[in-house]
């Protein structure tokens, strides 16, 4: 019997789920703007913000909030659409391009020409396959 109440106790309702799963979505939406914006401020100046912190921290807390969030939209039978956005996409692939490129520049410029054309080609490919329509 008191077993029984004590795992009642923690018995989460279908109306409390739904609203840790919307607070898990908008904070995951918080971590991931500051995250890029970490490594935006990181990519500018390099060691400004990695010298400090490591960014193992945050990923692993955005991954366990992402496999948080997946659990309980299968619990809740949540419909869950993927949508691509091709202009975003395309500005942050530049401009990811543009970081990679910067930090570069202490390298041999004919090997970072090779190495940024590279990038070019995988940033190409891969907007490709996520850009494919099923």
């Amino acid at each position: 019997m008191l077993e029984n109440n004590f795992i009642k106790r923690f018995m989460l309702s279908q109306p409390s789920l739904k609203i840790i799963y919307k607070l898990l979505r908008d904070f995951l939406f918080l971590m991931l703007v500051f995250f890029i914006a970490a490594l935006f401020a990181d990519g500018l100046l390099p060691g400004i913000i990695s010298a400090r912190v490591g960014f193992y921290i945050p990923a692993i807390i955005i991954f366990s909030t992402i496999f948080s969030i997946n659990f309980l939209a299968k619990k809740l039978a949540v419909k869950i659409e993927n949508k691509f956005y091709k202009k975003t996409t395309i500005f942050l692939l530049v401009v990811m391009a543009l970081l990679i490129f910067n930090s570069l520049i202490k390298i041999n410029i004919a090997i970072s020409a090779i190495i940024f054309i590279l990038l070019l080609a995988i940033i190409y490919f891969t907007y490709k396959v996520f850009s494919e329509e099923n």
